[in-house]
């Protein structure tokens, strides 16, 4: 996402890109078959914003991304476009975050650019809820939870797409054995977790019948 903050050693200023303005230039998602617990594929693309077209150095930093990726981007309204062409091949699919950022900035895009997006509605779960209902307590950052399970937190594109798909991954590998504790327990997350967007019970089928689409 578009986002500003002071670099080392620089005065202070007024932030370039506040927080309501904030907005995706960079979509990752892994679609995860639950029943064989495997990422199956991934949807990409980089997304330049509306509000805010240069992108400011603590951005590019923090997100490993180049002006002239978001220039030679779509809009967002063309990016949800192709994500609904792609999640019509992953019929009843889910989407899941680690936390509830995703939504809060999905709806915030929704907004900035007058449109809606598939991900609004379609269920949501949060990979830290599962965690909490597994383990009886809450999780750190996403990072130290994935190697405090003993799971890789993985490197697979190149580098500057490291930051979205190192974390897109990293939900994928902690839902799996998640999602398989919350079986074994009784705890099965698509009967005890709302919908919170758009659906306001609960699916009737099980985690191992919904593809799942992960962000951050």
């Amino acid at each position: 996402m578009t986002c500003d903050d002071l670099m080392p050693g620089e005065p202070s200023r007024g932030l370039v890109v506040t927080p309501e303005e904030m907005e995706t230039i960079k979509l990752d998602l892994p679609v995860i078959v639950q029943r064989e617990r495997r990422i199956a594929d991934s949807f990409q693309s980089f997304v330049r914003p509306r509000l805010n077209r240069p992108i400011t150095p603590s951005c590019r930093q923090l997100m490993t991304i180049e002006q002239c990726e978001v220039d030679s981007a779509s809009g967002f309204i063309d990016a949800m476009q192709r994500l609904n062409c792609f999640a019509s091949g992953y019929a009843g699919a889910a989407w899941l975050s680690w936390g509830k950022y995703d939504a809060t900035q999905i709806r915030r895009d929704g907004t900035i650019n007058q449109t809606s997006s598939l991900l609004e509605s379609i269920p949501r779960f949060h990979v830290k809820d599962w965690f909490e209902q597994v383990f009886g307590e809450q999780p750190g950052g996403l990072k130290p939870t994935v190697e405090r399970l003993g799971l890789a937190w993985a490197r697979t594109y190149r580098s500057r797409d490291r930051c979205c798909e190192e974390r897109g991954s990293g939900i994928a590998s902690i839902s799996r054995p998640a999602s398989c504790l919350n079986q074994s327990i009784g705890l099965g997350p698509f009967r005890n977790c709302s919908h919170k967007v758009m659906h306001s019970q609960a699916s009737s089928r099980t985690s191992n019948d919904l593809p799942l689409l992960s962000t951050r």
